[in-house]
């Protein structure tokens, strides 16, 4: 299904704006990949993702070991 283009006013509203898709995704249970351009938008996310209570894991650049046993 094609959808139309969302245009953000600034990183921080994108970024609430993901992570409220994420946690409703999360809450029916549909299991969500997300991908980000750097390791410290990485770690933003997750820490957004944490103060909301949504369980998840972070596999970048720092967690190549807990990437390869994944």
């Amino acid at each position: 299904m094609d959808r139309n283009d969302v245009v953000y006013k600034n990183e921080k509203v994108k970024f609430d704006a993901v992570v409220d898709d994420i946690a409703e995704r999360h809450a029916k249970g549909q299991p969500v990949l997300v991908g980000t351009t750097s390791v410290e938008k990485s770690e933003y996310l997750s820490t957004l993702l944490a103060k909301r209570g949504v369980r998840h894991e972070v596999l970048n650049a720092k967690n190549h070991a807990r990437e390869a046993a994944i």
